[in-house]
Order: C-alpha cells, then sequence, then structure tokens
C-alpha cells in the first residue's frame, strides 16, 4: 500500500530506466569468439580513455569496438580489471567491493528458449565496475506479500553509498 507519492516516484524510475542515453554517450561493443556483442554505453571521453589503455579497442563506425576475439576470459578480465582499478584509484568508481561478478553478453541471458549446455562468461571484473561501463548485471531480487496481499520491501540505510534511503528488495543475488 503505497502512497501516492511514492507510487509516482517508482513509475518515474520505471519510465526514466527505459530512456535513451545521454547524446555525448556511445555504445560500445566486445568481439569474442569473432561476433560482437553490445556492452554498454559510456560516456565518449570514457570511451577515449579505453582507447588509450586497453589493448585493441577501437572507434569502428559509430561505435567503440573492444577486439578481445580468441582472448581468454582471464585476458579480456585481467585488461579491463586492470583498467578499473585505475579509474577507481582516480575516484571515478567509488564503492570497490573486492568482488569479482560475471557478465554475460545478452543473447545468453535473454534467449526464451530453454537453455541448454555451459554458457561461459564474457567478462568476469570488479562489481563496482558494472554501472561505470554500462554493463547489465543480472541478479534475482525478492520482495514479500503479507496475507493480506501488501508487498513488503526494504528500506535501505541512510549510510549505504549507493542510493542510501531509498527502497530496495528484502534480498537479492
Amino acid at each position: 500500500q503505497l502512497s501516492r507519492t511514492d507510487l509516482s516516484w517508482l513509475n518515474d524510475q520505471y519510465l526514466n530506466a527505459k530512456n535513451e542515453p545521454p547524446p555525448d554517450w556511445v555504445t560500445w561493443k566486445i568481439l569474442m569468439e569473432g561476433e560482437e556483442h553490445f556492452a554498454g554505453f559510456v560516456p565518449l571521453d570514457r570511451a577515449l580513455q579505453m582507447a588509450k589503455l586497453i589493448p585493441r579497442m577501437h572507434k569502428q563506425g559509430d561505435y567503440w569496438l573492444w577486439d578481445a576475439n580468441e582472448m581468454s576470459l582471464d585476458w579480456r578480465s585481467d585488461k579491463l580489471q586492470e583498467w578499473l582499478w585505475h579509474a577507481h584509484q582516480r575516484g571515478e568508481v567509488s564503492d570497490w567491493r573486492h568482488e569479482l561478478q560475471d557478465w554475460f553478453h545478452d543473447p545468453v541471458m535473454h534467449s526464451t528458449a530453454p537453455l541448454q549446455g555451459h554458457f561461459e562468461a564474457g567478462l568476469r571484473i570488479e562489481r563496482s565496475g558494472f554501472s561505470y561501463l554500462g554493463l547489465q548485471s543480472r541478479a534475482v531480487h525478492v520482495n514479500g506479500f503479507t496475507p493480506e496481499g501488501q508487498l513488503v520491501v526494504g528500506l535501505r540505510s541512510a549510510h549505504k553509498h549507493v542510493d542510501p534511503g531509498l527502497y530496495d528488495n528484502l534480498m537479492a543475488g
């Protein structure tokens, strides 16, 4: 039983999540095993930084491409993790958790057919680097309902670095 104000805020969050990226942001992709995979959106200056410091990253047409073809998961992850660590040391990536998280390219995560076989992650990098790189992370988020049908949500601590004091899940992972 959310208030009208809370419902309005929640609706705004939903609508904003579907907005296009700002005009000065660019698409970047990763070439792996002969296929280009959409990775995310980053500001143009970040793409330029990536191109300077990450081997085989370059502009290709209207997007930026990281040619990591025929490179192992460990090689790709190490190169990007090293770049993220430097960004963290410059204060650009906050809330460093020392927690590696897997990134999978979209066809694996959005398949409507039952998944069969083993799918290897495309990257394994610091969790706090995901939003900095515009990468989508996947997780299960759980809320609950009371027997009367009221939705139970959590409220984040005011001391959290990310989204302090906002509504949250009861569990996630």
